[in-house]
C-alpha cells in the first residue's frame, strides 16, 4: 500500500513539472547594434606657432626669444574665447659635421578658442615675429555634448525600434532588454599642416571651419520570448 502511495505521488509530480515546464515561455537571446551620426560645423580653432632665432650667442638668442615671447602674449585681446599656452622651450647646437656653426632657440606658442575671427586676426598680427606651424579646427566640448545627447536618445528609439521588428520578423511573443551600452565618438579630422614665411606685414590666414562627424552607438542584448 505504501509503495503504490509513493508512486501514485511520484507520478503526480512528475506531471506537475511537465505541465510547469510547459507554461514557462522560452527564450532567445540576441545581440545587435544601432548607429546614428551627424554632420556638425567645427567652432574651435588650434593654432601652433613657434618663435625662433639663430646665432652664436645662446643667452642673447634665449633673451631675444623670451622678448618675442612677451610681445605675442601682449597682442592678445582680453576677454573670452581663446586661450594662450607657451610651451616647448628648445635650445639646440646647430652642427656642420663636427663643427659647431651656432645655437637654435625656439618656443612654441599654442592658441585655442572659440572665436575663430579674433583667432585668426591674431595670428595674422603674431606674424611678423612668430611662424604658424599649424593650425586646426574642431567640435567644441559644449557643442559635441550637445550634439552627443540628441544622437543619444535618436539612438535609444532605434535601437528600440529595431528590438520590435525583430521580435515581429522572429515570431516572438513579446521581448526583454537583457543589457546595453551607449558609445560616443566620430572623426575629428586634426591640424592641417601650413607652412607659413616670417613676414613684416601678414594678413590674417583665411580660415575655412568645416564639419566633423559627430557619432553614437547603442549596442545590446534582448531575450525574444518564443511561443
Amino acid at each position: 500500500m505504501g509503495i503504490v502511495r509513493i508512486g501514485f505521488l511520484v507520478g503526480l509530480l512528475s506531471l506537475c513539472l511537465v505541465a510547469r515546464a510547459a507554461e514557462e515561455p522560452r527564450y532567445q537571446q540576441l545581440h545587435f547594434q544601432v548607429e546614428r551620426s551627424q554632420q556638425v560645423g567645427n567652432d574651435q580653432m588650434q593654432v601652433w606657432l613657434v618663435a625662433q632665432a639663430e646665432g652664436s650667442d645662446p643667452a642673447r638668442l634665449a633673451h631675444t626669444i623670451n622678448e618675442t615671447m612677451d610681445w605675442a602674449l601682449a597682442q592678445a585681446p582680453e576677454g573670452e574665447g581663446m586661450r594662450l599656452r607657451t610651451g616647448n622651450y628648445q635650445t639646440q647646437a646647430l652642427r656642420d659635421k663636427d663643427r659647431l656653426r651656432g645655437w637654435q632657440v625656439s618656443q612654441d606658442l599654442h592658441i585655442e578658442g572659440t572665436d575663430i575671427p579674433a583667432i585668426s586676426a591674431l595670428v595674422g598680427a603674431l606674424q611678423e615675429r612668430l611662424q604658424v606651424r599649424s593650425m586646426g579646427f574642431s567640435v567644441s566640448a559644449e557643442t559635441r555634448r550637445v550634439a552627443e545627447e540628441q544622437l543619444i536618445e535618436t539612438a535609444l528609439e532605434a535601437f528600440q525600434e529595431r528590438a520590435r521588428n525583430v521580435q515581429r520578423i522572429m515570431g516572438a511573443t513579446g521581448h526583454r532588454l537583457v543589457n546595453a551600452s551607449i558609445q560616443t565618438g566620430g572623426h575629428f579630422p586634426g591640424p592641417v599642416l601650413r607652412a607659413q614665411a616670417l613676414g613684416a606685414e601678414m594678413a590674417a590666414p583665411a580660415v575655412q571651419a568645416g564639419e566633423s562627424e559627430v557619432r553614437v552607438t547603442v549596442a545590446g542584448s534582448i531575450e525574444l520570448i518564443m511561443p
